[in-house]
């Protein structure tokens, strides 16, 4: 039920957001204090580090009080530690090589390297899937053609919907205010202004597209 209104959820936000535009509500949010700006992108960055040394050490961490079980054991610290060092090395690589290359070229070399230091030190794919360096994963992916097979819009239960439209409102007051953020925090990166009306609207037209073809929300 819930992957077959993902679709619905998507193009709703899409349409809504247009709605934002026409009542120039991206204007007024392009005045963002930097301050706000610079907590949401703080919270963002914490909320992704450590959801990402939590995949990293395989474990499950939702707190800064729980950091603690990343410094257990040395095993933790030695599965965390290779992407700490490359996420550093990525973000010096790009503030001192401004170019939009970077980071894609660093993720592809972070992946080569993994593969290259597997092949030299003769570890198979499936010994480092058993000592934690891959994820395991017990059922095989499907065909990319059976993807849309799980859009079963005849196992939606409508009758429910209506007590869900307050959290879908809420949810899209949210998506627009992060993504005016974005826009705001990519200002201050470029150092120049931008149209906060046609960044958005990509974003909703982005959005349509992907729930059309049974994708999930993004901004």
């Amino acid at each position: 039920m819930r992957d077959s209104c993902l679709p619905i959820d998507t193009e709703r936000f899409e349409n809504e957001f247009s709605a934002l535009l026409n009542n120039k509500e991206s204007d007024r949010e392009s005045g963002a204090p930097p301050n706000d700006v610079g907590g949401y992108l703080a919270f963002i960055g914490f909320f992704c580090g450590q959801g990402g040394m939590s995949i990293m050490a395989g474990i499950k961490v939702n707190s800064l009080l729980e950091w603690r079980f990343f410094f257990d054991n040395w095993d933790v610290v030695l599965h965390v530690l290779p992407g700490i060092v490359g996420g550093v090395g990525i973000y010096v690589a790009i503030r001192r090589i401004e170019h939009m290359a970077v980071l894609p070229c660093g993720i592809v070399f972070l992946v080569s390297a993994f593969y290259v230091v597997l092949a030299l030190t003769g570890t198979s794919l499936d010994d480092a899937r058993e000592n934690g360096w891959v994820l395991k994963d017990d059922n095989d992916p499907p065909p990319i053609a059976d993807t849309w097979s799980f859009l079963r819009f005849d196992k939606v239960v409508w009758s429910v919907l209506p007590r869900q439209i307050p959290t879908l409102i809420g949810m899209t007051i949210v998506v627009a205010l992060s993504s005016s953020l974005d826009v705001a925090a990519i200002e201050l990166e470029l150092k120049r202004p931008l149209n906060y009306d046609q960044e958005i609207t990509v974003v909703g037209i982005s959005n349509l597209a992907s729930g059309l073809t049974g994708g999930y929300t993004g901004s």
